[in-house]
């Protein structure tokens, strides 16, 4: 089968677990025998100048769009939202790619970077297509649904004025072009994560300075541009509609998605895996030891939970609980913790490579997902369960998919510390409950087994495009 992906970027110039993703499920299907392609929005350079430069990532052919006019969410603040409803430069290459691949499938990773008109042309061309969700940026300019003026979960957008108050309190989308066109940008990521030292000052000092969610400021009127952000959201739903199959990554994005306008026919939800998983070596459970061992793998930050945590972890001590934090911070992610930093039971470990992870899970007793927006899945769930690691995680977006409360772990209310703090104190009472959890944890699914999956939604999406749905 000829299979040609559509996403954004590639490692190391963009991080996180979409590309991880994207590149691992390439590569296996390189080695099963697919004919394997990859047209990708890519790095911008002061030459201004969209072009497509073609190379190869080990046996995937890569065409890469240099200098997108588009921006692909790199602030989370699109500088030119109007561009995302049609766009000339991108349509033409995703135009040039089918006609000389000539794909049986066209399978797009993430529509960041690229215009909701792409799946009119895949449409005009008359290739099956499928879309994988795996943010919300379809329908949230900053891929969230995530109010962090408010403090809240974006249920309605309030016709786009909502969207001009949370990007007006983001950093310079222009700041971060300038600083990817001068290069920075791809030295940045190659430490594991986009642009974590513009994190570190704009991205940093602008949620420390968000207001407090118990007195926003009131939402601004109708304008231009919150029309352009309604109209934003229409296009990319009827841009949704036009695929043969939506794919949600966990039973609330499809729910979401369907929610705001995806006809539910089109729908499936597909738990998506990192090549990562099949390699962890799962431990033996057993009783720890105290302190008891809790760990976080990602950036601390609000969205992810940091603050929750603070709260949390606040009144134990060091010889009962540590909080080990994996991975690259930033100034505001340690000043979110460093009330446990200052006390002892907070610990930066600083990042870790994918191959010493087994290293640190050896390390971990209880694993942490307390992300406190509908997050789309949270990959760190699935890899602290491939190690045999119970979890904490809140019940909000793709973590109830895969934490079955009381058997693996427990979900949490993402928006009560002291809920987390009561089971946190629990299992220091009771370690023997974290041997429990260990031993209901059933095997994760690998990419193994997730290739012949999507072998069979590539052949449902030919039949349904044969068939003219």
């Amino acid at each position: 089968m000829r299979i040609l992906h559509i996403g954004t970027g590639y490692l190391p110039i963009v991080g996180g677990g979409i590309p991880r993703y994207v590149e691992g499920l390439m590569r296996a299907q390189a080695a099963g025998g697919h004919e394997v392609f990859y047209l990708c929005t890519g790095r911008l350079d002061m030459t201004l100048l969209p072009r497509v430069r073609r190379w190869f990532m080990g046996k995937v052919a890569v065409w890469e769009l240099i200098n997108p006019r588009i921006e692909a969410g790199a602030a989370q603040r699109p500088m030119r939202p109007s561009l995302e409803l049609s766009e000339a430069c991108a349509e033409k290459a995703v135009a040039r790619a089918v006609g000389a691949l000539k794909p049986d499938v066209a399978h797009i990773q993430t529509l960041q970077g690229w215009p909701a008109s792409l799946t009119k042309v895949l449409a005009d061309l008359g290739i099956p297509a499928i879309y994988t969700v795996q943010t919300y940026q379809t329908v949230c300019p900053v891929l969230t649904l995530y109010d962090q003026v408010a403090g809240e979960l974006c249920t309605d957008f309030a016709e786009g004025r909502r969207c001009v108050r949370c990007l007006a309190a983001r950093p310079s989308a222009f700041k971060v072009r300038m600083i990817q066109r001068l290069g920075i940008g791809k030295l940045i990521s190659a430490v594991g994560c986009r642009l974590s030292a513009i994190g570190t000052t704009t991205a940093g000092r602008s949620e420390s300075r968000m207001p407090k969610a118990e007195s926003p400021p009131s939402l601004p009127a109708s304008s231009p541009q919150s029309e352009i952000y309604r109209r934003r959201r229409e296009a990319f739903v009827a841009a949704m509609n036009r695929l043969q199959m939506v794919i949600g990554m966990s039973r609330r994005v499809t729910e979401i998605l369907v929610g705001y306008g995806v006809d539910a026919a089109r729908a499936r939800t597909v738990h998506l895996v990192l090549e990562d998983f099949g390699r962890i070596r799962r431990k033996e459970p057993r009783t720890p030891a105290l302190p008891l061992r809790f760990a976080l793998l990602n950036k601390a930050t609000l969205m992810k939970g940091a603050g929750l945590l603070r709260e949390a972890f606040a009144g134990f001590g060091p010889d009962q609980v540590r909080l080990l934090v994996f991975g690259t911070q930033n100034s505001a992610g340690e000043g979110l913790l460093r009330p446990l930093l200052d006390s002892g039971v907070a610990e930066l470990k600083g990042p870790y490579r994918r191959e010493e992870l087994d290293a640190v899970m050896a390390q971990v007793d209880v694993g942490l997902v307390p992300s406190i927006w509908e997050e789309a899945y949270g990959y760190v769930g699935p890899e602290f369960l491939a190690a045999g690691v119970p979890l904490l995680a809140s019940r909000i977006g793709g973590m109830p998919d895969y934490v079955e409360d009381g058997v693996n772990g427990y979900l949490l209310p993402p928006t009560d510390p002291g809920a987390w703090q009561a089971k946190i104190r629990e299992l220091v009472a009771n370690p023997a409950e974290v041997e429990r959890l260990a031993r209901g944890i059933k095997p994760v699914k690998t990419m193994r087994e997730h290739g012949p999956e999507l072998e069979a939604i590539y052949a449902e999406a030919i039949a349904l495009m044969k068939v003219g749905k």
